[in-house]
């Protein structure tokens, strides 16, 4: 992987059993922990949605238990919600993990305002930034709604190991590129312009580059039009904007709006008898 993504040419054979071993190994990790997370939902409970949102519970949870930066950042501007500023953080969590759980439904659930409401809270599209993990969360989003503004069609591991034997070398470095452009792109946005490209010398990062090119191969042929890599993630970030937007109208006064209260507001709301020591 290493020698591949920096542009050798490595035999077919070998780079098609690397790619292979790199992305199915780190599948079935993934795979077994969703599984663990389905499990503990007591018998008799399942979702009235049925099994997938079932399934994008489980993705949720172990994505908070994870608490990644995209999650961390997402909790800190949950907070400037004027009901969560002061709130207990299971309380805030619990707001999170209904917006992790949308992000990972096949469909954006936009016609419940609630979660709408909380999923631009958590974006923080309109308010001002002071560090660079909130690109860590527009990435993450993205991504997510990337599959969810897709053609949805059941595929199985059998179907993409011969989707990945069936591709021809050359148009696996063509892939390449498109990968390498995108994640340097990714880098360039998390390092707030400073490194404009990513370091692919590294062996996790190399890794995690053919993970992205063996789901890429995959999820290229169920995305509306002929995109890049790169152009999805602008598409659905800029969709994921308009999708704000029209809740926030469609609710109109009863939008509960993340910021703008001042000082004095928060200090009133933030140390009542409920929050002294």
């Amino acid at each position: 992987m290493l020698a591949f993504f920096d542009g050798a040419e490595v035999p077919e054979t070998a780079l098609k059993r690397a790619i292979a071993r790199t992305y199915f190994n780190s599948c079935l990790r993934h795979e077994n922990v969703i599984a663990q997370a389905a499990a503990r939902v007591p018998e008799g409970w399942e979702s009235e949605l049925g099994k997938e949102c079932e399934l994008a519970e489980a993705e949720a949870q172990t994505e908070l238990a994870r608490g990644g930066r995209a999650v961390r950042q997402m909790r800190i501007n949950l907070r400037r919600l004027p009901d969560l500023a002061g709130a207990p953080q299971r309380e805030v969590d619990e707001r999170l993990l209904g917006v992790l759980v949308g992000l990972n439904r096949l469909r954006l659930p936009e016609g419940d305002h609630e979660f709408m409401a909380d999923l631009s809270a958590a974006l923080a599209f309109g308010c001002a930034q002071d560090n660079d993990d909130v690109f860590a969360v527009w990435e993450y989003a993205a991504l997510s709604h990337s599959s969810q503004m897709a053609r949805h069609e059941e595929t199985s591991p059998e179907e993409r190991f011969d989707l990945l034997m069936e591709t021809s070398q050359e148009e696996l470095c063509s892939l390449r590129e498109e990968v390498r452009t995108a994640v340097d792109q990714m880098w360039h946005r998390a390092t707030w312009g400073r490194e404009p490209e990513a370091d692919l010398s590294r062996p996790w990062m190399a890794r995690n580059s053919a993970g992205v090119l063996m789901e890429w191969m995959s999820a290229r042929q169920v995305q509306p039009g002929k995109l890049s890599m790169a152009d999805r993630y602008f598409l659905s970030l800029g969709h994921l904007q308009s999708c704000c937007l029209a809740a926030e109208r469609s609710a109109g006064g009863a939008w509960q709006h993340p910021g703008g209260e001042g000082r004095a507001g928060f200090i009133a709301r933030t140390t009542g008898p409920r929050h002294e020591t």
